[in-house]
């Protein structure tokens, strides 16, 4: 809001020193709330940047720690390199894999648990950040009003992975289908039948080889009727699978 008021467009400094050093004082501010190390703060001589998506945060990540590696192996090894990244990633970070030039078959996916935390008591979720190069969130991803009560109360669906901050993974049960065939296939076509309804829109990924429905709130006006109506859309539009 802040920087919307100056109406100006902050591509970099001298497009705009306003902005840029408006948004260095933001993202202090988001450190420290975090804990991050000292070296992760513009104060301390690191710094970051606020980017459109993740996926352009992955993306710009991935491409300095591969040209980081090859100004050291050289640049014709570039099929060497490898990827590992969560298991519970999104599918666009295998994307972004492949657009800096990383081979599918570099891209190793390892267990783990979900990360990240403002508030105190979840901060032990990103122990260890200190031995990364860089550190990449959605805030909007940690707040506001969830959907995990609802999906819970209904033995049809099932939450996939444990739910600690706002966004929910969740499915139709195998022996909930109508049709007994292939559980990603059904939760799919969900998917696809809930974004078609105008009503709402979600998104989806694939955890440990099972496809999950992913929702999550990020916008400050939604209430909880709106969660409701949200989970009335998927409820109805199950009793076709």
């Amino acid at each position: 809001m802040l920087s919307t008021g100056f109406n100006v467009v902050g591509f970099n400094w001298i497009a705009s020193p306003t902005a840029t050093e408006l948004e260095t004082i933001v993202m202090d501010w988001l450190g420290e709330i975090l804990d991050l190390p000292k070296t992760f703060l513009f104060s301390g001589n690191g710094g970051g940047v606020i980017q459109g998506t993740t996926c352009e945060a992955v993306l710009c990540t991935l491409v300095a720690a591969r040209d980081q590696m090859l100004s050291q192996i050289g640049r014709e090894n570039l099929e060497k390199l490898v990827v590992y990244a969560s298991d519970q990633t999104h599918s666009a970070f295998l994307k972004v894999a492949q657009l800096a030039g990383i081979h599918p078959m570099n891209f190793r996916a390892i267990k783990t648990s979900k990360s990240a935390c403002i508030c105190p008591e979840f901060r032990h979720f990103i122990d260890g950040v200190e031995g990364a190069n860089s550190f990449s969130l959605n805030a909007h991803k940690w707040f506001l009003t969830s959907l995990d009560w609802l999906v819970a109360m209904d033995k049809r669906f099932e939450i996939v992975v444990p739910t600690n901050f706002v966004m929910v993974c969740f499915r139709i049960l195998p022996s909930a289908l109508i049709s007994k065939g292939h559980a990603n296939e059904a939760n799919c076509k969900l998917l696809e039948s809930i974004n078609m309804s105008g009503c709402v829109f979600m998104t989806h990924a694939v955890v440990e080889g099972v496809y999950v429905i992913r929702f999550v709130v990020g916008a400050t006006l939604v209430e909880e009727q709106h969660v409701i109506t949200a989970w009335k859309v998927c409820r109805s539009m199950q009793m076709s699978y």
